[in-house]
């Protein structure tokens, strides 16, 4: 019994002074197997609703003032930027260009107007990214400078055009805006 306590005793000695030593992390084992699908969680409550829309229209005012025309030979011009003005948009879809009148509606162009005996016409040319305005008289004058005026440019996509009734008058602005839900 002597023996077996001595035994026991050395046995805890060294076990009691030994020091546990950390090694480097080895490697990453396998993936393992896929669990099993959870169940459904419970339905989110509801969003609000959002305001009817067009994404396929984009319609932007540009307001001019004397500083943003320019002058060449005989008539006036502007450069409004349009980067929604996009190829996709002048193949396949449809660019509506107003100016504000007098009254406050919107006139489609080209829009000529009769002042002391001449033809003043405010025209506009639609390219990839741009909309360019020229305004000149019919005696090949343009003697004032169009000043303030405000511009309404309606870029439709090709899908939102298919969906034009035919008997719409995309020459009135209420009606295109009215449709299209432009607000």
């Amino acid at each position: 019994m002597k023996k077996l306590l001595l035994l026991f005793s050395v046995a805890i000695i060294i076990f009691a002074g030994c020091k546990k030593v950390e090694g480097p992390i080895g490697p990453q084992g396998p993936q393992g197997i896929q669990g099993e699908q959870g169940p459904q969680g419970i339905q989110g409550i509801q969003g609000i609703q959002g305001e009817t829309g067009n994404a396929n229209v984009h319609s932007y005012t540009y307001n001019l003032t004397d500083v943003n025309w320019g002058f060449e030979d005989i008539y006036y011009y502007a450069n409004l930027t349009a980067t929604y003005i996009t190829s996709s948009i002048l193949n396949d879809g449809a660019v509506l260009v107003y100016i504000k009148t007098d009254s406050g509606g919107w006139s489609p162009l080209p829009l000529i107007e009769f002042w002391d005996g001449f033809q003043h016409l405010t025209n506009c040319d639609i390219t990839l990214g741009n909309v360019y305005i020229e305004v000149k008289d019919s005696d090949l004058s343009a003697t004032w400078c169009p000043g303030t005026q405000s511009f309404k440019v309606v870029a439709i996509e090709g899908g939102a055009k298919s969906q034009i009734p035919e008997n719409m008058d995309l020459n009135n602005y209420n009606q295109v805006a009215e449709f299209f839900n432009i607000k």
